[in-house]
């Protein structure tokens, strides 16, 4: 027993099943997934919930909007930006259940609308990166309406409560908060080293409304990331700066984000005490997990 303690035995062991375990899970939720037509709601909520994806990847956002229609009350105003080369009718067609209207916007348009509005840098950015291009749509959205962006990898198992306490009427950003610093540190230099220390914070879960910070500020930290090689970090890293000076976070209680668990075959809680939870990087394997089991009632927040 000594033995096994000491080499983590059951941590080890979990490495290697739990990974290929999660592809189980995939294969079968992709023959059990249905998406019959859902009721309209009564209320809609005064703010837009925005994605960003392309028509390839649909399987995880449409899934993650299934569990926010299946455990919200009420029901944002949904937006999705459809990347670079991207078809309305995919999406209209993969979204048909959806109970309500809903806004897509071409990448494009967006495109076009900060060229004639002489936000260069943004456009260089978009075409830099593809994640320069959901910085862009975050923008974009939060110029004209409070906007609460979610990445794709993301199941949601209760209304969100912290959006109820903020003014909407007021300039805000609050980004959602990181086990670790995801950051493309060439782009930190030493007045931003304060960003490698806690709070870390996560570009995948943001709240935002308007622009709350100085023009310039964006607009030098956006020209160090294109002046830098491509990076998957580089928009979060800007969020982050932006949220540490002039922002701040949402409440760790509001969302899940952690890796401990991720050599793990079952959740580690089936009664969350988080409104969502953000499979990111070593978890991504748990998304479909978990999506099951909150689809046959197992796996919820009360309350």
């Amino acid at each position: 027993m000594k033995l096994i303690r000491r080499y983590h035995f059951w941590r080890a062991l979990g490495s290697r099943i739990v990974p290929s375990l999660g592809s189980i899970w995939r294969l079968v939720a992709k023959r059990l997934y249905r998406y019959p037509k859902k009721k309209a709601q009564k209320a809609t909520l005064p703010y837009t919930l925005l994605m960003f994806s392309d028509d390839r990847h649909l399987e995880m956002l449409t899934e993650s909007l299934w569990s926010l229609a299946s455990t919200w009350k009420a029901l944002p105003n949904l937006c999705i930006v459809g990347d670079r080369g991207s078809t309305e009718r995919v999406f209209r067609k993969t979204l048909s259940w959806w109970p309500q209207a809903w806004t897509y916007i071409a990448y494009e348009q967006i495109e076009k609308e900060f060229i004639n509005d002489s936000q260069d840098l943004l456009v260089q950015f978009g075409r830099h990166h593809i994640f320069g291009r959901k910085f862009a749509a975050i923008l974009y959205s939060a110029r004209t309406v409070p906007t609460f962006y979610a990445d794709s990898d993301v199941l949601w198992y209760n209304q969100p409560r912290f959006i109820e306490a903020i003014n909407l009427q007021e300039s805000r950003l609050l980004l959602s908060i990181d086990p670790h610093p995801g950051y493309y540190e060439p782009m930190i230099d030493q007045s931003a080293q304060d960003l490698m220390q806690p709070p870390y914070a996560c570009a995948g879960l943001l709240f935002i409304s308007g622009w709350p910070w100085p023009e310039v500020e964006l607009e030098k930290w956006v020209e160090r990331a294109i002046n830098l090689p491509p990076h998957s970090f580089a928009e979060q890293t800007i969020f982050a700066w932006l949220a540490r000076r002039y922002g701040g976070y949402i409440p760790d209680s509001e969302i899940g984000a952690f890796w401990d668990d991720w050599y793990f075959i079952l959740p580690r809680t089936f009664e969350p005490k988080w409104s969502t939870r953000h499979y990111f990087g070593p978890v991504r394997h748990h998304f479909h997990r978990d999506a099951l089991l909150l689809r046959w009632g197992i796996f919820r927040r009360r309350g």
